[in-house]
């Protein structure tokens, strides 16, 4: 049987969520304190999809409720149901985000993050959640590892052909200089091949005018 954790998050969230909740315990003959009293026994037949089964027959549903403000919290549990979830998985900050993207994403946010994903565990722990996660984490680390041995071969690919470029291309400047220099040399000495010759021809003219 399959085995659900229930997350609701913010305000509207946890709006949403507290219907839901009135209507799932409805479906399943469960009273606002958590007991029993319904009818069909087709209603405890899937009830631990949604709910654990808690001491003395009452059944707790498998959510947690988390806002970066206690205000939601607080209705959340003077609503008719309030008193049917776990009182360790109402996870919230003090603040709030203020409608704030980077204020909730970086700072009440990120510091929240750590309680809800140890709460997140501690109820998935509680049911079959855990044996597939553990199964998927295996899946997912085998993969990571796969992936980071291929990113390896490509980038020592690619440092090794940056290698033979630098080489090659040190071999490249080292020929142009080498060839500059022979330019270089060519033209220096046929200027002076050109500046001797044309002396030459003076030191004749004037030999012959005396």
């Amino acid at each position: 049987m399959r085995e659900l954790v229930h997350i609701q998050a913010g305000q509207c969230g946890n709006q949403i969520g507290a219907k839901f909740w009135e209507v799932i315990s409805d479906e399943h003959g469960i009273d606002p304190t958590g007991t029993y009293h319904g009818d069909s026994d087709l209603q405890l037949e899937r009830i631990n999809v949604y709910f654990n089964e808690a001491t003395g027959g009452r059944y707790v549903p498998r959510a947690i409720l988390m806002d970066l403000e206690p205000g939601t919290m607080d209705s959340v549990r003077a609503g008719p149901f309030g008193q049917l979830f776990r009182p360790d998985n109402f996870v919230f900050g003090q603040t709030g985000a203020g409608n704030n993207w980077a204020k909730g994403h970086y700072t009440e946010g990120a510091e929240l993050i750590d309680s809800v994903l140890d709460v997140v565990r501690k109820e998935a722990e509680g049911g079959r959640v855990t044996i597939k996660k553990r199964k998927n984490s295996k899946k997912c680390v085998i993969l990571y590892v796969l992936m980071l041995f291929l990113c390896f071969l490509f980038y020592f690919r690619i440092f090794v052909l940056f290698s033979y470029f630098l080489c090659y291309f040190r071999d490249f400047l080292f020929y142009f200089r080498r060839l500059l220099f022979y330019f270089r040399d060519t033209i220096e000495n046929n200027r002076k091949f050109k500046e001797t010759k044309r002396n030459n021809i003076i030191k004749t003219e004037m030999k012959g005018n005396y």
